[in-house]
């Protein structure tokens, strides 16, 4: 993951905010750091397909392309974990602006 990426994350929840309201937006974003939490608190338990999707969904490619290797049989289950430490960093600061 780069900052670039990163940064293009924040900017795509922000424009999904814009257009749906934030409102709408947050089961969404909840459902994803929910996702991630429970990924690193369980990682062998952790459902590769539901948040590479849900990361998709929200502009996280980095995070969607790490699992959806996970969950074709990859084991580099470490990178997507570092890669959810990542993401729930970024949407604590997007929520965060927006609060």
């Amino acid at each position: 993951m780069c900052e670039g990426e990163y940064s293009t994350a924040l900017d795509g929840l922000t424009r999904m905010a814009a257009l749906f309201g934030r409102d709408a937006l947050m089961p969404i974003v909840a459902g994803l750091r929910t996702e991630l939490q429970q990924a690193i608190d369980r990682p062998d338990a952790a459902d590769a397909h539901r948040i590479a999707g849900l990361a998709g969904t929200l502009g996280f490619a980095w995070v969607s392309a790490s699992w959806q290797a996970v969950d074709q049989g990859g084991d580099d289950r470490a990178a997507a974990l570092r890669d959810s430490r990542m993401a729930l960093i970024a949407l604590e600061r997007w929520l965060r602006q927006g609060a």
